[in-house]
């Protein structure tokens, strides 16, 4: 069916202080805007002629004509038109007119509707028509033709004609989409006493104009003198139109064109003009079908069977015999020859000009879907009978295949609503549709990889709760037109129903990139980059220029969403180009923009030199730094102070410069609570694993008021004078250390990965815990010891230290990888004739470990680790110059291997501090603690003792990582 614009204009007339005010706004768009002096007497003057001229002009350019059996020529735009007092309607209506010229005819001109537009429910099958009885023969006409004898007639068209007397008493048995009359006053005023969308779609009356405030919200209204002639066969053009799917507008001026005799006043808005689009309809068929396509039960058992054959027991082979002895009920076929016919639909509609391969057609298929709707509990019923046995449940849940699929279909191309190929380009500044769902993936899915098996979509049993997730769309490169976060019900077993996104193309052609995420209670479960070729329209191509691909997962079938626990905040970064796009996911909100270096850049790296002078003793730079502790309440020193005083000024500027440039009030919202709250769970994703920024240093409390020729005002470390907690918050101007995130809240870093990260990982049966030391650390020997007294000797293992026995022992097969890898070495970036140039952790004499030696042995195998996946401490020491990029490389690797986790440092310290903190924190990770627990309460401690190297340790990992 050939798309047609649609194509509007509002043009309102207002006077004020004596001055015509000419406003208009389009459906491009634009608004425009213009005066003159305003008498009774009055026309329009060149300059608002001239803005008039431009508007018009700019939206009628390269309209089509409908041609075929029943073509109306060229498709009028929509000019709505609202006067207010003084100015009379029809001073407006002339107005227009004059400016229109000989153009008149590709314009229709409409009364505005009064009020705010009402968005109803979309329509759907039958057009339901009431008809008095003046106006009965012509509409009785349209039941002699035969595709009217040939359609379903309940789900297609029902006319009926009434007494006039009987007919405003019609109007509340029953909701009709149209109705005739001859009193349009006395039905328009009934209507009223209806809830606004159980009211007429649309009123045709003949009849003097009416004032447009006689016409209730959520009716639209055609006014025709009842002496004209033709009135009978006007009637019937109107009705031929919506069956065409033309908008009211459209009916109208086709119905004028054929039968000039009839001129009608329209009243109506942008919205209620496209009260009765029948490819509502159709779109309202395809959603229901998609809808049963991915949820209904679906009972294919072929791939399951297999893989729960691998597993040898009792249950499984009790689930065998069951699932193989099933027969699917009557019903399954029926749903099954349904679906089949809708998605061939859009293929047999040409366009909505033959009745005969449009409403026809359509009525069927809606007869049959209220049909399967009837049949769909029945099916449900007898299929749950495999979901309430809890041993075949258990074994269904934990071996069910879901994965997420998305579709791109047409909206604004042909033929319509159909899904695009993988080889097919996009056309510049066009609308598509995104269609996303969990389950199995559907023929026209252009997410990349391997087709996974199909698997049976079983429903749940009746106290399944199943999962809210959220699914989320970043724009990028796109515009997105609906909201840009829909909820999505994941049940226990079998697929979601779909969730639909409105997206628009840019306007020049290129590649251009989508981002969805998927949510479960503000945690990121997946991510993926949808990525397009941009084309002057739907261009085939000899490879895939269309597709989704996974770029971040925390799960692999969505069977352990329980798993993930809530978030307070979750932020998504990347870079584009000299930019980055920060994507923020809160409770019902989202919110994505771009922002600079330029804004962040200086403090960044003024805090990275600050922190780089801080870890190193100020006599002996080769040495680390050593800070006295201070006693609860007491103030620390000078230095102390002097630096926390300098992270807070920054803290608060990184702050205001990411987060706080946010208008959007539920942003906003989150962000007040965060302030207010402690302890909360923030995420943050890496997109971009090199983007490298210090997340945790963001302040959120007050900041005290700098007076000149004053002393600074002091610094708390968490506690008053008397020993306990502080009562500082967010409306307290104070330097605390409760307003860093890193304190205050577990801040949660991940970096972008697209193989499952479980939340636990598995304790061994014996040595879980391996320490690599370089032994030419004095401290090596008592970590050792220290770990040894903390897990058990047979759960300590020291070595290997040479780089090819650690990674040959970290790749084997069976594994033999530890549950905590602690790596304490020297961090050594000179260029030293005789060993690498890249920079490397010392090991032991002649032994080294690179990033590239990392990473050059993970691309000998094709998949990163599986259980057990280590948690990897990075404690790397006494360096006398290193940056943060150096270190984000070996973080990257060992993220790229599969670590469950990596911890290490914001810059290089002293081996002393390095083991205290790899003892203190695999001890609380050992005794079950959280990760992001364990290294918050070691942040604390060291900053509330005064030592501000609390700000040099960062951990990448889920903050709720355990070993069990």
């Amino acid at each position: 069916m050939p798309y047609v614009p649609y194509r509007w204009a509002v043009v309102h007339f207002t006077v004020l202080d004596s001055l015509l005010k000419l406003r208009t706004t389009d459906s491009m768009g634009r608004r425009r805007s213009a005066q003159q002096p305003w008498t009774a007497t009055t026309e329009l003057e060149e300059q608002p002629r001239r803005v008039l001229k431009s508007v018009l002009n700019r939206l009628a350019a390269n309209m089509p004509a409908r041609g075929g059996p029943h073509g109306t020529g060229t498709v009028p735009v929509a000019l709505f038109i609202a006067t207010a007092p003084p100015i009379d309607p029809e001073w407006g209506q002339r107005a227009i007119v004059s400016v229109l010229g000989k153009r008149s005819d590709l314009f229709q001109t409409i009364r505005l509707s009064p009020g705010r537009a009402l968005h109803r429910e979309p329509f759907r099958l039958p057009f339901r028509i009431l008809a008095d009885d003046q106006r009965a023969e012509a509409v009785q006409q349209l039941q002699q033709r035969e595709w009217y004898l040939n359609q379903n007639r309940e789900f297609g068209m029902n006319i009926e004609a009434s007494l006039e007397t009987d007919l405003r008493q019609k109007l509340f048995e029953r909701e009709w989409d149209i109705v005739f009359t001859s009193t349009a006053i006395d039905i328009l005023s009934a209507s009223e006493l209806l809830p606004p969308k159980k009211r007429p779609r649309l009123v045709v009356g003949a009849g003097e104009p009416l004032p447009v405030h006689h016409v209730p919200r959520g009716i639209a209204c055609v006014l025709i003198d009842q002496n004209a002639s033709d009135v009978d066969n006007f009637l019937r053009e109107l009705v031929f139109g919506f069956v065409h799917d033309l908008p009211l507008h459209e009916a109208t001026k086709a119905a004028e064109r054929r039968f000039s005799g009839v001129k009608a006043t329209v009243i109506a808005d942008p919205v209620s003009n496209e009260y009765l689009r029948i490819m509502d309809a159709l779109v309202a068929v395809k959603r229901e079908s998609e809808r049963l396509q991915t949820s209904l039960p679906m009972l294919d058992f072929e791939s399951i069977v297999e893989r729960v054959s691998r597993s040898e027991g009792t249950a499984e082979r009790h689930f065998i015999n069951a699932v193989r002895s099933y027969k699917p009920p009557r019903t399954f076929h029926e749903a099954q020859k349904w679906l089949a016919d809708v998605r061939a639909l859009p293929e047999q509609f040409a366009n909505f000009e033959q009745e005969s391969t449009g409403l026809v057609p359509l009525s069927d298929i809606e007869a049959g879907r209220v049909n399967i709707l009837a049949l769909e509990p029945e099916l449900r019923k007898t299929a749950l009978e495999l979901t309430t046995e809890p041993l075949f449940a258990n074994i269904l849940r934990r071996h069910q295949n879901r994965t997420f699929d998305v579709a791109v279909q047409r909206l604004q191309s042909d033929p319509v609503l159909t899904a695009l190929t993988a080889r097919t380009t996009l056309r510049i500044n066009t609308d598509y549709q995104l269609r996303a769902h969990i389950g199995q993936r559907l023929p026209e899915s252009i997410v990349s990889g391997s087709l996974p098996p199909l698997d049976p979509l079983l429903p749940d049993p009746e106290d399944a709760r199943g999962y809210l997730l959220d699914v989320v769309v970043q724009g990028k490169d796109f515009r997105v037109i609906t909201s840009a976060i829909q909820p999505l019900r994941l049940p226990v077993f079998g697929g979601s129903e779909p969730v639909y996104f409105r997206i628009g193309t840019p306007k020049l052609s290129g590649n251009a990139q989508l981002r969805m995420c998927v949510y479960h209670q503000n945690h990121m479960l997946q991510s993926f980059l949808l990525s397009a070729e941009i084309a002057e329209g739907e261009l085939d191509r000899s490879d895939d220029v269309l597709k989704v691909e996974l770029e971040f997962s925390r799960t692999d079938t969505f069977a352990d969403v329980d798993e993930f626990q809530p978030r307070f905040l979750s932020i998504g970064v990347n870079q584009t180009g000299a930019t980055h796009e920060l994507l923020i996911k809160s409770e019902n909100v989202k919110r994505d923009y771009t922002f600079f270096p330029v804004t962040y850049d200086a403090e960044v790296q003024q805090f990275r030199t600050e922190l780089a002078a801080a870890v190193r003793d100020p006599v002996d730079p080769q040495r680390p730094r050593a800070y006295p502790i201070v006693a609860p309440g007491q103030a620390p020193s000078a230095q102390v102070s002097d630096c926390i005083r300098s992270w807070v000024r920054i803290g608060r500027k990184l702050y205001d410069s990411v987060l706080n440039k946010s208008d959007d009030d539920s942003i906003a919202d989150a962000l007040f609570k965060l302030k207010q709250s402690k302890d909360q769970k923030i995420q943050v994703i890496r997109f971009d694993e090199n983007f490298i920024f210090p997340w945790m240093l963001l302040y959120d409390f007050g900041l005290p008021e700098q007076i000149a020729d004053e002393p600074p005002s002091p610094v708390c470390l968490g506690w008053n004078g008397e020993g306990n907690p502080c009562n500082h918050s967010f409306d307290t101007p104070v330097f605390c250390v409760n307003g860093f995130w890193g304190i205050r809240h577990y801040v949660e870093e991940l970096i972008r990965r697209v193989s499952e990260t479980a939340a636990k990982v598995p304790r061994r049966e014996q040595q879980s815990v391996r320490l690599v030391a370089d032994p030419q650390l004095v401290e090596s020997e008592q970590l050792a010891h220290d770990l040894t007294t903390a897990v058990g000797a047979d759960q300590f293992i020291a070595g290997p230290n040479g780089r090819a026995q650690l990674l040959d022992l970290l790749w084997v097969e069976p594994p033999q990888r530890p549950s905590m890898l602690i790596i304490l070495a020297h961090m050594e970036t000179r260029q030293i004739p005789g060993q690498p140039a890249s920079p490397r952790l010392v090991l032991n004499n002649g032994e080294w470990l690179t990033q590239e030696s990392i990473t050059a042995k993970r691309s000998l195998f094709a998949r990163a680790w599986q259980q057990p996946r280590p948690i990897v401490f990075l404690m790397a020491c006494k360096s006398a110059a290193s940056d943060m990029k150096t270190i984000n490389d070996f973080v990257s690797a060992w993220n790229g291997c599969g670590a469950a986790a990596i911890l290490g440092t914001e810059a290089v310290v002293g081996s002393d501090l390095a083991s205290h903190f790899a003892l203190e924190v695999g001890k609380g990770l050992w005794n079950r603690s959280t990760l992001g627990e364990v290294v918050a309460d070691y942040r604390r401690a060291l900053a509330r003792r005064g030592n501000i190297l609390a700000f040099v340790f960062q951990a990448i990992g889920d903050v709720d990582l355990t070993i069990g």
